[in-house]
This record gives C-alpha cells, structure tokens and sequence, in this order.
C-alpha cells in the first residue's frame, strides 16, 4: 500500500502525512512570514513542543555533521560531500553562515549556539 511506503528513508508516507497535519506549515504575503519566524524567534530555539529527545538528537546530529564533515572537510582541503559540484553561491552561503556563528571558536559554543546554528 503506498500508505507504507519510505519516503527518502526517513519515515513513511502516512508518516509524513499524519506531521504536516499536526504541524501545518504557515503561509501567507513575505512580510507576515517573516514577522511570524521573528515573534517565535523560529531561527533560534526548537519549538516548545518537541521533546527533549528529539530537540537533543537534532542538535546532536548537525554538531556531529559540523565537526566530522564540514569541519574535517575544511581542515584537510576536501570539498564538502552534501556541496560537491554545487553552485559556488551555496558554499559562499555556507561560508557565511559558518562566519556569522564564529566557527572558528567551534569548541566555546554553548547548547544555546548549537541549537541556534541547528536551526
């Protein structure tokens, strides 16, 4: 049944279905986006709602991504694996992403810092 189908391995697509109704995504004019990500401060803290497991696996996962892959990548001269062959606008984007949160002081981040770059 396609109901039961895996979609890219991450879960189902009943699955899938039964989140985006218990979490519908907002949409409406750019302005209103924007100040409705602003109000719940969405860039920088995981909603209330999440469990303290997921909000920990999540943060877990991109810091162990950072330091492996991105990290690793730049140490060694390596070009990243999720941008290889990308446009050179997404690394420059990337760049300044890493540059904004301060990368190269990557071990003084505090959770707050993690699950703001998670986000």
């Amino acid at each position: 049944m396609w109901a039961d189908e895996k979609i890219l391995g991450f879960c189902t697509r009943l699955e899938l279905r039964l989140a985006m109704l218990q979490y519908p995504v907002p949409f409406g004019p750019t302005e209103e986006l924007v100040w409705f990500v602003a109000e719940r401060d969405a860039l920088r803290k995981i909603r209330g709602d999440v469990s303290a497991a997921v909000r920990g696996r999540l943060i877990a996962e991109t810091r162990r991504w950072m330091m492996r892959d991105l990290r690793g990548s730049h140490e060694v001269g390596r070009p990243v694996p999720f941008l290889a062959g990308e446009a050179k606008g997404k690394q420059a984007d990337l760049a300044g992403l890493l540059e904004r949160f301060r990368a190269s002081r990557i071990e003084e981040w505090n959770e707050d810092i993690w699950e703001a770059f998670t986000l």
